[in-house]
């Protein structure tokens, strides 16, 4: 329990009290600042400083000394990595699952329709939650849709939606590469590089730049990615966007969304934005080549999948590292 929380409860006041006390003593309270400056000469100095007690003490305690205390550390992390006892562990009571509560939340389904908005729920989705509020949910979706200064009365595209009480929200869009060329597909990890990097026109006809546009963007998201596969790398014929926001007043989904829409429709690729993402990955050659497992991978990639229609292959290094290097050229 918190100190003097009994005490603190019945106390006639009301929250600009509290709200008084954590402006006096957390928000106000006197403070001072240090600002440190790095310093290559005081690097040295306190390396050697450190370096010189080293010797002193080990001069001090002598041969027999360092012994002593080198079989103290010895016993002290033998006595460490001994097992815990069998009676201790059981002496823990496991406790119940049942009494662990569970997150209340359900996915609806948008399937694709091009006469009708077909939400519905996704079966057995449904954890600690009312199907009649669900179903509310779902006509207030239906609703909300329709009113908008262009009603949406369907839809092509295929969308799980889950309800979950958050804070924020997390939106994806995954896009099918399969339509895409041999000669195409090898240029995937370059736009992924570049994706959130590019200059833009905003709705409004604001134009920003590429700082200006990652600046909104850190001050607007919470988190952004991109990448082959959908969210956990399965599937890599397809590519994936996410965006996640805080649900400030509700509108986190349409936050989301409106910065996927920015970021796949709304950006300018400039030549200077592809070279800076292909001096990159170039860069990030090495490494991979000298990773055994990354290598065996490739070549089992090479082994078992179609070249002309596998990303797995059209991005590896084999093939990325001679078409990066014709592109700078």
């Amino acid at each position: 329990a918190l100190p003097l929380l009994e005490e603190a409860e019945t106390l006639s006041v009301d929250s600009s009290y509290w709200q008084g006390l954590m402006k006096m003593y957390i928000l106000e309270r006197p403070m001072a600042a240090v600002f440190g400056k790095p310093s290559a000469d005081m690097s040295k100095e306190l390396a050697e400083n450190e370096k010189a007690r080293e010797a002193k003490k080990a001069e001090e305690l002598g041969k027999e000394g360092l012994d002593r205390l080198a079989k103290i550390l010895e016993e002290s992390m033998a006595k460490n990595e001994e097992p815990i006892p069998e009676e201790i562990l059981i002496l823990l009571p496991v406790p119940d699952l049942e009494k662990v509560p569970s997150i209340p939340l359900f996915t609806v389904r948008l399937s694709p329709s091009t006469h009708s908005l077909s939400l519905s729920i996704i079966p057995d989705s449904l954890s600690d939650f009312d199907e009649a509020d669900a179903e509310a949910i779902i006509m207030k979706l239906k609703n909300d849709a329709m009113d908008t200064a262009v009603p949406t009365i369907a839809s092509p595209f295929h969308a799980d939606l889950t309800h979950i009480d958050s804070a924020f929200v997390f939106a994806a869009v995954g896009i099918d590469t399969t339509p895409l060329n041999p000669q195409q597909r090898l240029h995937l990890p370059i736009l992924e590089e570049i994706l959130f990097k590019l200059p833009a026109t905003l709705e409004s006809g604001e134009k920003l730049s590429k700082d200006e546009f990652v600046h909104k963007l850190h001050d607007e998201t919470v988190s952004y990615s991109s990448g082959l596969g959908l969210l956990g790398g399965s599937i890599p014929q397809m590519s994936y966007v996410s965006v996640q926001v805080e649900n400030t007043d509700g509108l986190g989904l349409s936050t989301a969304l409106t910065w996927i829409r920015r970021v796949l429709y709304l950006t300018t690729i400039t030549n200077e934005s592809v070279k800076t993402a292909v001096q990159r990955l170039v860069s990030e050659i090495p490494p991979q080549i000298r990773h055994g497992p990354s290598v065996l991978a490739t070549v089992a990639a090479e082994l078992t999948y179609d070249p002309q229609t596998s990303n797995s292959i059209a991005c590896n290094v084999i093939r990325q590292k001679p078409f990066l290097a014709n592109i700078l050229e």
